[in-house]
């Protein structure tokens, strides 16, 4: 069994993990599931060091963080953009790093985005929502690591770009919006919001002619009236107002608003690592496309 113990803690660390843990559906409690904002990252940084890829993890949040190993352990880092270093060595980043006893593994923070994500090989035994302060020490578990094979790299150059395509598919309650509503969300350019968090982003429109408009796009009539329905994470809701969010890793399990739109699977991870400022477009997708893609993901750890 080996420990980590946190040297320093700026970057506001989480223990998170793929979803729900097995046995346990933190959903169906109306409970916040703990799963990583980029899952991408995490299933990245966890293929490196051959773990199964929703192994739990630590996520790092902008400002970096510095730990030290009491015994030699595997380690990868991945996510948004940013130095490692291994003691005052640069390591590289979404492949398996070696960190022997004593030495310090430094994430440092990202040059873009906003996540980044430390996996060690045999998963952290931790509990998932855990923040780690100075002076913690986390358990490295004892279980055999699975053999999934090679990562592939993360997007790192869009966590950088002013503005990128997210691709949606219609969303649960699309039917209540004026028709060509999910069209029109499709195409102009949405800034994010700095009220924005891991529960969900806000968008703002970016200049005239936007598509959130209390003509295009918000349904008054229609709000007070729709009853609570579950929600999932990438989910685009739209308030009376107009303004719409994208439900995040520590979304509610329910929610009043409805549902214009819903972001692929495989896109959810640019929208979480978007910063305040930068832009996306969402780009029209069909289901079928959205499983392919979905499929051909997966298909990358069996």
């Amino acid at each position: 069994m080996a420990r980590l113990s946190v040297v320093s803690a700026a970057g506001r660390p989480m223990i998170v993990d793929g979803g729900p843990r097995r046995g346990r559906v933190w959903a169906a409690d109306g409970e916040t599931r703990f799963a990583a904002a980029d899952d991408v990252a995490l299933a990245v940084a966890n293929a490196a060091v051959k773990n199964a890829v929703d192994t739990a993890a630590v996520e790092v949040f902008m400002a970096g963080v510095v730990v030290i190993a009491d015994a030699d352990v595997v380690v990868a880092v991945s996510g948004a953009p940013g130095d490692v270093f291994v003691d005052d060595v640069p390591a590289a980043v979404d492949v398996a790093v070696h960190l022997k006893a004593g030495q310090r593994l430094k994430v440092g923070a990202p040059r873009a985005g906003l996540f980044r994500v430390l996996a060690v090989r045999g998963g952290v035994a931790a509990s998932l929502g855990l923040r780690l302060n100075k002076g913690e020490v986390v358990d490295v578990d004892t279980v055999a690591p699975v053999d999934v094979g090679t990562a592939a790299p993360s997007a790192e150059a869009a966590h950088g770009a002013d503005v990128i395509d997210v691709r949606i598919v219609e969303g649960g309650e699309v039917d209540r919006f004026p028709p060509g509503a999910f069209l029109a969300l499709c195409g102009p350019v949405l800034r994010v919001s700095p009220q924005s968090s891991r529960m969900g982003v806000r968008l703002l429109p970016d200049g005239a002619g936007s598509a959130l408009t209390a003509e295009s796009i918000a349904v008054p009539t229609t709000h007070g009236t729709m009853l609570t329905t579950p929600m999932w994470t990438g989910a685009v809701q739209v308030t009376p107002t107009g303004e719409a969010i994208v439900l995040g890793a520590d979304s509610r399990a329910t929610g009043g608003y409805p549902r214009l739109a819903q972001v692929i699977s495989v896109d959810r991870h640019l929208v979480a690592q978007r910063r305040p400022g930068q832009g996306l477009r969402f780009v029209r997708c069909v289901l079928d496309d959205a499983r392919a893609l979905r499929r051909a993901f997966a298909a990358r750890w069996r």
